[in-house]
């Protein structure tokens, strides 16, 4: 695991959701592109391949 690399279990929607309760109205967009210039990046999951012969 990279640590340099910033991430979120959140989307971009979740987050701009977040952030009007707080009373910064953004849209999702917007949130996606400020984690990007930022190097936020959306977790994935990984996907494991199965042992040969299985």
């Amino acid at each position: 695991m990279d640590e340099k690399v910033k991430w979120t279990h959140l989307t971009c929607a979740e987050l701009a959701k977040l952030l009007a309760e707080q009373g910064f109205k953004v849209s999702r967009n917007i949130v996606r592109k400020l984690l990007k210039t930022h190097g936020y990046v959306k977790r994935k999951a990984l996907k494991k391949s199965l042992p040969a012969g299985m």
